[in-house]
């Protein structure tokens, strides 16, 4: 990434309005942005993977409640009117253990998986590199086989096409050959990717059953400014 005058942890603490940004800090952070168009195209695209991350799983508790209030009305179909505090009590007991049941590793990744957008801009992702260009074209069709081919076949590799690779072994269900490369983008220099690689090995290690692996990565994910740190104290509290 382009060298800043704000580092990536700045930019997440800036998108979730933390209380260490002070007044002060917002307005010279968009004093800033007003200047470089560049840094401000860049807090912008982080802006919207945010609200995209956030849409997801406020959608996934959404549709637990709705799930959960069909289950409780096929339970009250057969008790009296009259007994109208039951009926709300069976509703709650059914809500609660819905949502605060312990889930299997297959279920809790589902839950908290979802593909990750393409944010490598045009400009950085062409070069005049036809074969550069067709993997991240494969990776946006969901094509995955072709986009692992494509990226892994590229003569130069960077932490972002490291990084999508590694995705699309994930969408292909081959977890330690995405793990092994995920291992390298979080130690890797593009902070774009750093805190969304951690995000996803943690991710595919409890999948496949190496869970102490899995909680330490999100302990210290949890510990970062960056808008994964809620995500991932929220996964260690559902495990």
């Amino acid at each position: 990434m382009e060298e800043f005058k704000y580092n990536q942890d700045q930019i997440d603490a800036y998108l979730k309005e933390d209380d260490s940004f002070s007044q002060n800090d917002r307005s010279d952070f968009e004093n800033y942005m007003d200047s470089n168009k560049d840094f401000a195209n860049e807090v912008k695209i982080q802006g919207a993977i945010v609200s995209g991350i956030n849409h997801h799983f406020n959608q996934q508790l959404k549709d637990k409640l709705k799930q959960a209030d069909k289950n409780s009305q096929k339970e009250t179909k057969v008790i009296s009117l009259q007994n109208g505090l039951l009926v709300a009590a069976s509703i709650s007991v059914i809500l609660i253990a819905y949502l605060f049941s312990p889930t299997s590793n297959q279920n809790l990744f589902e839950s908290y998986y979802q593909t990750y957008p393409n944010i490598v801009s045009p400009t950085e992702r062409s070069d005049n590199n036809i074969e550069k260009e067709s993997a991240y074209k494969f990776y946006d069709q969901r094509d995955y086989a072709n986009a692992i081919t494509a990226f892994s076949s590229q003569a130069t590799k960077t932490d972002a096409s490291n990084f999508y690779l590694a995705l699309s072994y994930i969408e292909t269900k081959n977890y330690a050959e995405a793990i092994s490369i995920l291992q390298n983008v979080a130690n890797g220099n593009d902070e774009r990717f750093v805190n969304p690689a951690n995000w996803y090995m943690a991710l595919c290690l409890y999948k496949i059953g190496q869970e102490d692996k899995a909680i330490a990565t999100m302990n210290l994910l949890g510990k970062t400014s960056s808008s994964y740190a809620e995500k991932a104290n929220d996964f260690l509290k559902d495990i």
